[in-house]
């Protein structure tokens, strides 16, 4: 049986009105230590709880920003005569 995440958060003084909540799992530790983000949170341990809102700004703090590199799809020249 999966265990619902129901809070508390775990950051320091959140006031957090939310119902919104996930767990501090290994990889979301490490990606806040590859991301510069788990500095300022180092009391946080795996297996707690962390409100949606500062779980994205810990684990997932670029996710909103676009990529710098533009992305264009060329059509495949070789396979666009394809008959399917």
């Amino acid at each position: 049986m999966v265990q619902k995440n129901h809070g508390p958060c775990s950051v320091r003084n959140c006031n957090n009105q939310v119902t919104r909540f996930h767990q501090f799992t290994s990889l979301a530790y490490e990606k806040a230590q590859k991301k510069g983000t788990y500095e300022a949170h180092t009391y946080l341990r795996i297996g707690q709880q962390l409100c949606h809102s500062h779980y994205m700004s810990i684990v997932e703090p670029y996710h909103t920003q676009k990529s710098e590199v533009p992305f264009f799809l060329e059509p495949d020249k070789e396979n666009s005569n394809r008959k399917y």
